[in-house]
């Protein structure tokens, strides 16, 4: 099985949460980290400069603001495969 590496920060407006499956399709693409988070709300700034929030290490980035009904996520082209980004997974252990 992979490592994962996850990060989850709530505050009283938002939650956002990224992780990393290391063995994941997505992994193994090496996809540039910045590309998860272009459509990140500007309201997780403060978020993203904690340094538990590593911006590098992401195979999915989700969020979701306190007022919307429904939780968001980076819009990446991910390779073709079950569960590509590995959050499948990931959750499934949880």
């Amino acid at each position: 099985m992979g490592r994962a590496t996850n990060s989850l920060r709530w505050s009283t407006v938002t939650a956002p949460l990224k992780g990393f499956a290391h063995a994941s399709p997505a992994a193994a693409a090496k996809i540039p980290s910045e590309l998860f988070y272009r459509d990140l709300s500007r309201r997780f700034e403060e978020c993203r400069r904690e340094l538990a929030f590593v911006t590098d290490n992401v195979t999915f980035c989700i969020w979701r603001l306190i007022e919307e009904p429904t939780w968001s996520y980076g819009k990446v082209d991910l390779p073709t495969f079950n569960d590509a980004d590995g959050s499948g997974r990931l959750f499934s252990n949880a």
